[in-house]
């Protein structure tokens, strides 16, 4: 339950005790006084509650969060400074509809940072299953073709990724 402003409290799920999480630094440590179940502090921005960072880099930091209006998981990324105006521009193009890529929901500027929230797709980078040997050399090549496809429909729409790394597939 978030009731308004900054104010977290949920219910642990060792316990059923109420654990307030207002107060805490974003994704901070907290255990619960009474089971010592841990969890990582909330962090809310407009409607969204951030509960886990999946990436960062120089360019974004990437978050998965939980609309707290509709209940849907979603994807938020935080823009750095140095790309907000980039951001910001691409942000203005129509929101890109290419099979293969996260839908773009919306973009927000919470306290003068920028923030872009899009669907939210649970899986592994491919970074990791590089990195473990879980694709083939087939699987790769395949994966590299549907990649260059989805690079060129967006350029079909005027659209440039900018940061397209193993991160971010």
């Amino acid at each position: 339950r978030i009731n308004g402003g900054q104010e977290f409290v949920l219910q642990c799920s060792g316990c059923s005790a109420v654990l307030d999480f207002s107060g805490y630094e974003a994704f901070a440590k907290v255990h619960c006084p009474q089971c010592s179940t841990s969890y990582r502090a909330p962090r809310k921005i407009d409607n969204y509650l951030l509960d886990k960072e999946l990436a960062r880099n120089d360019v974004i930091r990437e978050y998965r969060a939980l609309d707290c209006f509709s209940g849907v998981r979603v994807n938020v990324k935080k823009v750095s400074a140095l790309f907000y105006n980039v951001f910001k521009r691409q942000a203005a193009f129509p929101i890109l509809e290419t099979p293969g890529t996260a839908r773009v929901f919306d973009t927000i500027v919470h306290k003068g940072e920028l923030y872009i929230i899009g669907e939210f797709i649970e899986g592994r980078k491919i970074k990791d299953c590089l990195n473990e040997e879980l694709l083939g050399e087939s699987e790769i090549l395949l994966a590299a073709y549907s990649i260059s496809r989805i690079m060129a429909d967006a350029a079909a729409q005027g659209v440039c990724h900018g940061n397209l790394t193993v991160d971010s597939v």
